[in-house]
């Protein structure tokens, strides 16, 4: 069964017989699959910064306390109390691993 289309390239009505064209002519689909294309590895790309920026590392690299005077998380491995961090670790990790996001104690170093 042939349908009416217009192509999501030129604009220009076409028919076909197939669902899933989307383009009138060879030269409409190459360009929308570069351009798609290259769109969606925009998209990625910027996906991807955006989770390694998520996955940087923990307040506490920067923190002046952490060497010099400590805090109990440097000290002790306790939690500060009122801090906000995320647990990291997998259940095989035996040991208590924080990213910091925000310290009551922080002080720049």
């Amino acid at each position: 069964m042939a349908r009416k289309m217009k192509c999501v390239v030129c604009g220009k009505p076409f028919t076909t017989s197939h669902s899933r064209q989307m383009t009138c002519s060879k030269e409409c689909s190459h360009i929308k699959k570069n351009e798609y294309g290259r769109e969606r590895q925009r998209e990625i790309r910027s996906q991807k910064r955006e989770e390694e920026k998520e996955q940087l590392h923990s307040l506490c690299w920067e923190c002046g306390k952490a060497i010099n005077s400590g805090c109990s998380w440097s000290k002790c491995f306790e939690p500060v109390e009122g801090w906000t961090a995320k647990a990291r670790g997998g259940r095989e990790s035996k040991a208590k691993s924080y990213k910091v996001l925000e310290c009551p104690e922080y002080v720049k170093g």
